[in-house]
């Protein structure tokens, strides 16, 4: 080498060489760290940052093995054999590249090893046989650095030319698919097609000059003496094509990430939006939900209460009256009156047990539970069947109303929809949760998607919103024909005195 290119310029060059390789395969692996898009590019990442890493520390350490030459100190074998080795598996990432590339596999990790092995076990079995192939009868005289020189030769023509050519086929066409939607991102692609494609038939063809066909006619030496730069610049610059085109490449899965970050915000946006729909909406419900119930209550109070109140009064003068004159008469009366004041007293005791349980406040969930059941079965034949697990205890007084009334809106559905005269209702107290699950095998129905916009579930969306409030869940399972089970789960963030514990079943509310 003369004149332009002294001997000691081609140590530069190796640098420069190896940089371009290892500085793609770094920011390649770096990128693949973060990616977690679904293009075949982002899942051929990782053979290439192999093969950029393994190339570049190749080419740095043949840059020490020619350095140590031009102070005339001789290598030992064994590191360029290291170095040949090395440069045989960057290859065979690269056709792992580029397969990958073509043909987006599931089992991707896997099968990039059996590729590579694949590929590395042919190259070895060439490495081992090319020298009784090329010298017959004279294979044990070839010199170690012959045979080196070989095995280099031959991992660029078995390796190298096919993967620079899968993988210049490979980015050809993911330039293609990219070229509409990301024309910058697919012109780089572009670049690197056309370098790779002359890295591998101008780069790997070009070689050290040995017993090996075509290398004893197409050679590095061959090359230097037509073009007039050593074959290896040539390869340095084809590098430095690849880095300057590849890594800028990888921003399209940066502008990907923002994309599905902005539509991740979108998507949070419109369900805020539906959320507060939604809201508006339950609050309409329960506003027209609390009207209903005055006016449910009045006409009961006017219904109910008020005409025992009447009845009340007008037997009261009736009992003057016959007290004046037909006092024989007067226990009869006054029987009469016991059993109307006794009516208003269970009437309004009922009013104030719907509004607000009276067990729930001084007896507990446990209690409040047994009171429903047994209201159940006086006012619609429901037969409910009680189970209570694990240490029953006070709980806070929010958490015990939300059981409640997930228990009571259930039940209610049960008696409208289900069609069967029972129900099991499980309720289990765990030392960091309590469960409340209502089953029952009447005819099921098909459970609705709750939608924000919807305004004909409001019995489920109610149990649904509680169980939310209160960092809980409530989950519905039921098919038609097949009953209906609804669980409710809600976390504990203190314990309360314990009541007493156990298991045991209790049925319509009895003692158990």
């Amino acid at each position: 080498m003369t004149g332009l290119f002294p001997p000691g310029s081609l140590v530069l060059i190796y640098f420069f060489y190896g940089l371009a390789f290892f500085s793609l395969g770094l920011a390649v692996l770096l990128e693949a760290q973060r990616s977690v898009t679904e293009l075949p590019f982002a899942q051929a990442m990782l053979p290439l940052a192999t093969f950029g890493l393994l190339h570049g520390g190749h080419e740095w350490l043949e840059m020490f093995v020619k350095e140590a030459g031009l102070h005339g100190y001789a290598m030992p074998y064994w590191v360029d054999g290291v170095r040949v080795l090395l440069l045989a598996i960057s290859f065979c990432a690269l056709i792992a590249f580029g397969i990958r590339l073509l043909y987006p596999m599931r089992r991707k990790h896997m099968l990039d090893m059996e590729i590579g092995i694949g590929m590395l076990v042919f190259w070895l079995i060439g490495v081992l046989a090319m020298a009784l192939i090329t010298q017959p009868g004279n294979a044990m005289h070839l010199t170690v650095r012959s045979w080196l020189d070989m095995a280099d030769t031959w991992s660029r023509y078995s390796l190298a030319v096919p993967g620079s050519l899968f993988s210049s086929y490979a980015l050809w066409q993911q330039a293609r698919v990219l070229r509409r939607a990301r024309r910058r991102f697919a012109y780089n692609l572009y670049v690197a097609a056309v370098a790779f494609l002359f890295y591998g038939l101008v780069g790997q063809v070009f070689v050290t000059e040995t017993y090996l066909f075509p290398s004893n006619l197409l050679n590095a030496a061959l090359f230097e003496q037509v073009i007039g730069v050593p074959v290896q610049l040539f390869r340095a610059l084809t590098a430095i094509a690849l880095a300057l085109t590849l890594i800028p490449a990888l921003n399209m899965f940066e502008l990907e990430r923002r994309q599905a970050l902005a539509a991740a915000e979108r998507i949070a946006r419109e369900e805020l939006a539906r959320r507060e729909t939604l809201q508006r909406q339950m609050l309409r419900h329960t506003v027209a939900a609390q009207e209903d119930e005055r006016r449910r209550i009045a006409r009961e109070l006017h219904d109910e209460i008020g005409q025992t109140l009447t009845a009340l009064s007008l037997g009261l003068e009736r009992l003057l009256l016959i007290t004046q004159r037909e006092p024989e008469h007067l226990p009869e009366a006054i029987d009469d009156l016991r059993q109307l004041s006794n009516g208003a007293v269970s009437e309004l005791h009922h009013l104030v047990t719907e509004l607000r349980p009276s067990q729930l406040d001084h007896l507990g969930l446990a209690a409040a539970m047994r009171s429903l059941a047994a209201d159940y079965r006086r006012r619609f034949g429901l037969k409910v069947q009680l189970h209570f697990e694990g240490e029953r205890r006070r709980l806070p007084g929010e958490i015990e109303l939300a059981i409640f009334r997930i228990a009571q809106e259930a039940l209610t559905n049960v008696v409208r929809h289900a069609e069967v005269d029972s129900a099991d209702v499980r309720l289990e107290f765990a030392p960091e949760a309590v469960s409340l699950c209502i089953c029952d095998r009447g005819i099921g129905f098909s459970p609705p998607e709750i939608r924000y916009s919807e305004c004909e579930h409001w019995g489920l969306m109610g149990m649904t919103e509680r169980a939310t409030q209160l960092n809980g869940t409530l989950t519905i399972e039921a098919a038609p024909g097949q009953g209906t089970r609804v669980t409710a789960r809600l976390p504990l963030q203190e314990q309360i005195e314990v009541d007493h514990g156990g298991k045991d079943t209790d049925f319509t509310g009895g003692r158990s």
